[in-house]
């Protein structure tokens, strides 16, 4: 994590993370992603334009460092296990991990609450400059529709401007707004329509897609880990859904909702599947793995 961060801050070349600086000098590097497309990724996760209490309170009112900078994204596992920050300037990036080494869960054990103070203090301490930075070639603003941030149509409402690589940022208009008997409506996605949204104003997907687990994912299961779930997600669903693995019914979620259910007892390859109240389905494949076991089906993915 701290290798793929440091790319991020590094202009999109990714080198690897090295103990001794003889090593690192030796370590050329990769490139992963263009210089704009990183500036861009700062500069959404920076302090200035995401300034949430935990920032607000370690950056703000402490004499000339006040106008420091800091890009920065925390992160919570599910159950409250783990809780992680990555920050960076121009100058250094830092990771911080705070947890249980059994995976056993803390009240509390939230990224922005546990390790968010933590990273920020150490990055201050590290890289006190106030600079940010520099904006790359190829990157411009223009104006977009306040809410779906897409090139506005006649029906958005408002619109602001935001930085686009050119020749690279998607140009489809926006989708969210159209004209329904002479007024702008909103068209909203289904996973974002809560309850009191009227039907005709939802956007319907002609299918139903598995966004976790990832297909083809392997999961390596930890010892001592207590019980393990893997989170289950689908997207473009009409209502309910109804999960199986393997074939066997598992549980059910609302519209939206993730649904967590235990990992299978046995290593190798495992078919999950989806179905919603319209009867689309969809199926993906994901390899689980146990600590200390070498079985067939894991030896043919190596």
């Amino acid at each position: 994590m701290l290798g793929a961060y440091s790319a991020l801050a590094n202009g999109g070349v990714f080198r690897r993370v090295s103990l001794l600086s003889e090593d690192a000098a030796r370590n050329n590097g990769m490139r992963l992603a263009s210089e704009a497309a990183t500036w861009m990724i700062g500069d959404v996760l920076d302090n200035r334009s995401r300034l949430t209490a935990f920032a607000r309170e370690s950056l703000a009112g402490r004499g000339p460092g006040s106008a420091w900078n800091v890009a920065l994204k925390t992160g919570t596992s599910y159950g409250l296990r783990d809780a992680w920050t990555a920050a960076w300037t121009p100058d250094f990036t830092v990771v911080v991990w705070v947890g249980d080494p059994s995976g056993a869960p803390w009240y509390g054990l939230v990224g922005a609450q546990a390790a968010a103070p933590v990273a920020l203090s150490v990055l201050r301490t590290l890289s006190p400059r106030p600079r940010w930075f520099d904006r790359p070639m190829g990157i411009s603003l223009r104006e977009v529709c306040s809410i779906s941030g897409t090139p506005p149509t006649a029906a958005c409402l408002s619109t602001r401007r935001d930085w686009y690589i050119e020749g690279v940022s998607r140009s489809v208009p926006c989708s969210l707004h159209v004209f329904r008997s002479g007024r702008s409506t909103r068209l909203w996605p289904i996973e974002l329509a809560m309850g009191n949204i009227h039907p005709s104003e939802i956007q319907r997907r002609p299918y139903v897609t598995i966004s976790s687990p990832i297909a083809g994912a392997i999961y390596h299961l930890t010892p001592l880990g207590g019980e393990q779930r893997i989170p289950l997600r689908a997207e473009g669903a009409i209502g309910r859904v109804w999960w199986y693995m393997n074939g066997e019914y598992i549980g059910t979620a609302a519209p939206g909702q993730a649904f967590f259910h235990a990992f299978p007892n046995t290593d190798g390859r495992h078919t999950i599947s989806v179905v919603d109240e319209e009867g689309r389905t969809a199926v993906t494949h994901v390899t689980v793995v146990f600590p200390g076991r070498t079985t067939p089906a894991y030896e043919e993915l190596l």
